[in-house]
């Protein structure tokens, strides 16, 4: 991604997370983690709040239904409840080792956001930031993560963990992060051949297909997208083409007319039909109502 083109990572990735499709990659810009030094230059301006323990639960998912039992999840508000985030996490644990998924993809929230907010705290970020025009409030929320993260040392392999925890528990917004970037579990430029790889892109493929089958349209929109790159399951256009149709019908800003005649031009009549057929089954699937199509 190049520079010109990018915005702050902690803006990014927090609009990223906004949604569960979103396919939650993370658009870290390569550097190592910084320490809270790299903001010494702004405390004289900026006074944080003062650190309390965290005690409250962060903002829950909403769940928005759309045909049927279809339903899209938007996670808004912030990933972790503002304060400690070492006491924050280990108040999840008896419930997360217990088998509740959301509280695994909690404590893999709370791992992310503290190194989300480590990672932008570079003088490069920081001063990219202030040339975009972000406003003092921005350095003041970076400055106050690093204090309250300064108890956590988060890794990537200690995200990656309670990530593929909650996946395996069944949550559907960690399936989902899980199948759309390899790089939360195998870290960056994973190698494609290796074994972990392989397993990942099952896991993958069976993530997304449970999900779907449970109402998900943030995973049949990934699924759309996996048969389009080739990345997760073998490339194919009339896959692709028959997933875009069903997003479409669940709304039309979920697929772009564009796209889909694109596809279409490059299918044969044969393979349409086939595409259609394929449509009104994920509809059924996925919405537990019989199309009209």
């Amino acid at each position: 991604m190049s520079r010109a083109k990018m915005t702050p990572v902690i803006l990014v990735a927090l609009g990223l997370l906004a949604s569960a499709t979103v396919a939650l990659t993370w658009l870290f810009c390569a550097g190592t983690l910084t320490a809270p030094e790299a903001l010494k230059s702004t405390k004289a301006n900026i006074q944080p709040p003062s650190i309390e323990p965290a005690n409250a639960s962060p903002t829950p998912i909403n769940i928005r239904r759309e045909i049927g039992k279809s339903f899209t999840l938007i996670r808004s508000g912030t990933l972790r409840p503002p304060g400690d985030p070492r006491a924050w996490i280990e108040s999840r644990y008896s419930a997360a080792n217990s088998g509740n998924p959301e509280a695994s993809y909690e404590i893999y929230l709370a791992y992310k956001d503290c190194e989300m907010y480590l990672k932008a705290s570079s003088p490069e970020e920081l001063a990219f930031a202030r040339l975009i025009g972000a406003s003092q409030d921005y350095e003041a929320t970076v400055l106050r993560k690093l204090e309250e993260c300064e108890t956590l040392q988060p890794t990537a392999e200690k995200a990656a963990k309670w990530l593929v925890m909650a996946a395996n528990q069944g949550s559907i917004e960690a399936q989902i992060a899980y199948a759309t970037s390899p790089e939360s579990t195998l870290g960056p430029r994973p190698d494609h051949e290796s074994h972990e790889f392989q397993e990942w892109k099952r896991n993958a493929s069976s993530y997304l297909y449970e999900s779907m089958q449970k109402g998900s349209v943030d995973a049949l929109s990934a699924l759309a997208n996996a048969y389009g790159t080739g990345l997760i399951v073998p490339r194919s256009v009339v896959k692709e083409y028959a997933l875009q149709m069903t997003l479409e019908r669940i709304n039309p800003a979920y697929s772009s007319r564009k796209h889909l005649e694109e596809l279409r031009s490059i299918l044969t009549p044969a393979q349409i039909e086939e595409a259609r057929k394929t449509s009104k089954s994920t509809y059924l699937t996925l919405t537990g109502n019989s199309p009209d199509l």
